[in-house]
């Protein structure tokens, strides 16, 4: 078993201890065609063409996670009793920060840019991967537990196929901290990607703040001692002009 692999299956275990289950990794699959991708209503920040690491070096692959249990298409069931599949009226877009009322006020939350890049190990983009996130609204709820009743200008839910050069972009809020069992479940800030490459295997994985307090306390990144995969899975901010919207970065390495 390489290093890698050795990593990879102590992260799994780590996941496997925080959810109590040996099935919080076993999800079920969802069908591809259930949700069509949605054209991107956003521009391309330049910074998102712009290659992120050396093609020459070996990248390490994002850690693989649970989906969770509050997967929009798909949450879980017992004991998340809850959680409720999301259906939208018109796929879910690039801009989460709109709702699907084109009455309702914009998210509430701080609005933030997520961009990266899909790569390979050794630098290559992945155009036209599938990729998908979600994460709770400003008070700290996933769609799938209150269909957006709390926020209905969060849609809780984004699509986008990434570029020629393996680029997305999403518009999004920074989502708070929450706790869960009275206070069994310690999640800090992280917004939780599905990546699919075109005929590839699917990765989940989350991105985490490096400047949020509370990561140390997260039930799931304090349980992840290899420096080099905690690394893997928070994102960089850019410096920006304060007035504008803050743009945090994450590339995505398919193994």
């Amino acid at each position: 078993m390489s290093p890698i692999t050795r990593r990879m299956a102590s992260l799994g275990i780590s996941v496997l201890g925080l959810l109590g289950s040996r099935q919080a990794l076993a999800m079920p699959q969802r069908d591809p065609s259930g949700l069509t991708s949605a054209q991107s209503g956003l521009g391309w920040p330049r910074e998102a063409s712009t290659p992120a690491m050396a093609r020459d070096a070996y990248l390490t692959p994002t850690p693989n996670v649970s989906r969770g249990p509050f997967y929009p298409p798909a949450p879980w069931g017992l004991p998340f009793l809850s959680a409720r599949p999301q259906r939208w009226p018109e796929p879910p877009g690039t801009d989460l920060t709109r709702g699907t009322d084109p009455a309702a006020a914009p998210a509430r939350g701080q609005h933030i840019t997520l961009t990266g890049r899909v790569l390979r190990t050794d630098g290559r983009p992945v155009p036209q991967a599938r990729i998908e996130i979600w994460s709770v609204n400003a008070d700290a709820l996933y769609r799938a537990e209150d269909d957006g009743v709390s926020d209905p200008g969060f849609t809780g839910y984004g699509i986008t196929a990434s570029n020629a050069d393996g680029a997305y972009v999403f518009r999004t809020i920074r989502p708070p901290s929450y706790t869960r069992f009275l206070g069994l479940i310690k999640r800090t800030a992280h917004i939780h990607l599905l990546v699919q490459p075109p005929g590839g295997t699917e990765l989940t994985t989350e991105a985490w703040f490096a400047d949020e307090p509370k990561n140390a306390s997260d039930s799931l990144l304090s349980r992840i001692t290899d420096s080099s995969l905690r690394q893997r899975m928070i994102m960089a901010g850019e410096s920006a002009n304060p007035a504008s919207v803050p743009l945090f970065r994450f590339d995505i390495v398919l193994a």
